[in-house]
């Protein structure tokens, strides 16, 4: 601990900022004799107060001689922020370059790059953990996902074929992101369905498969207390998904479904008719039908209200000016609908009385 010892009262007493300013003063072979754990703090206190270059120095001066410095993200979200997004990639993809890491690291590495850059920022991160931990189907997994996100569907399907060799116990959307890229039916519990990666984003299928796409409004259509039978419309229907697993759910519901993409519009038709659901999609631009429940997207204009309408659920388009949704509330409120709270963010929950 020679060289630091007034830098350990430091440490134990949680003194972060005394902490920075006396690491910045230590020459850079000394910072190898600190505990596991000092650096970090200080780095992070360092960006809060705005000084990223002398963090910067820092960072560089503990990486140059090991010492144990954590992942920089503080710092690299630091610098995109100023708009240094390259200097921030650089800095994240550069942390223990050649070292063989731990599996977390590797991962929190790639998903620190993921979130900054393009998915093929975090490809050689993967690349290198997958020589690191050739057994791990977990890395061939994460990479393959990144590579069909890059476009690369042909790499991606080769990279799952590798990770399940290696590891067949994965979880179920890994499975399925194999089928759907090698142009096979996919099983989603009770369903199968195509999900088409020519036709479905890869954010959107990899949702899907993992059970997370529009999730909300899904939560949000299963919670309709109506008496009787009830009928529900999805007027964004995507793959069908979401209207297959509404039925499912609740059998009391006459589910139909559309998309405005007429190429969605065919492929919600085959999923729903090879799932007991035959007729129940409406082509796009056609007027919607008579329903107590409607799940639509909402941009610039304001849906079409069916009479009987009795629950909308609406997904706000990303982005919409905070004005054009007030404006949409107002028009929704004359027409006797009240905002529901209990919805989750993604989506708007409005009401008003059975007709």
């Amino acid at each position: 601990m020679a060289g630091v010892d007034h830098v350990v009262p430091l440490i134990l007493g949680g003194r972060t900022a005394d902490l920075a300013e006396a690491l910045i003063d230590l020459p850079g072979q000394a910072l190898t004799n600190l505990p596991a754990g000092a650096i970090g703090p200080a780095l992070d206190w360092l960006v809060e107060a705005g000084r990223t270059e002398e963090a910067l120095v820092l960072y560089h001066s503990a990486h140059a001689v090991q010492a144990a410095v954590p992942l920089p993200v503080s710092l690299a979200h630091a610098f995109a922020a100023q708009g240094r997004h390259a200097m921030a990639i650089d800095l994240l993809a550069g942390w223990a370059e050649g070292a063989r890491k731990r599996p977390g690291e590797y991962l929190r590495q790639a998903e620190a790059l993921e979130t900054l850059g393009e998915p093929g920022a975090a490809l050689p991160v993967l690349a290198a953990a997958v020589r690191a931990y050739p057994h791990s189907g977990a890395f061939a997994t994460h990479r393959a996902r990144l590579l069909n996100a890059a476009g690369d569907r042909a790499a991606a399907l080769a990279e799952l074929d590798r990770g399940l060799d290696a590891d067949p116990i994965q979880p179920p959307w890994v499975r399925g992101l194999r089928a759907a890229l090698a142009g096979e039916a996919v099983t989603l519990g009770p369903l199968m369905v195509e999900l088409p990666p020519d036709l479905l984003e890869p954010d959107m299928l990899l949702a899907t498969l993992q059970g997370r796409h529009r999730a909300a409004a899904r939560t949000a259509a299963l919670a309709t207390d109506l008496p009787g039978s009830w009928r529900l419309h999805d007027a964004r229907a995507g793959s069908g998904v979401l209207a297959l697993q509404i039925a499912r759910a609740a059998p009391a519901a006459d589910v139909t479904a559309s998309d405005p993409d007429p190429a969605l519009c065919g492929l919600v038709a085959r999923n729903l008719a090879a799932n007991g659901l035959p007729g129940a999609a409406t082509m796009s631009g056609a007027d919607l039908p008579p329903v107590e429940v409607l799940i639509t997207p909402l941009g610039e204009a304001l849906p079409a209200i069916p009479a009987p309408l009795s629950r909308l659920i609406a997904e706000p388009r990303p982005g919409l000016p905070p004005a054009t949704l007030t404006a949409h509330l107002a028009a929704l409120f004359e027409l006797g609908f009240t905002l529901d709270l209990s919805g989750a963010p993604e989506v708007l929950i409005l009401t008003r009385p059975p007709a």
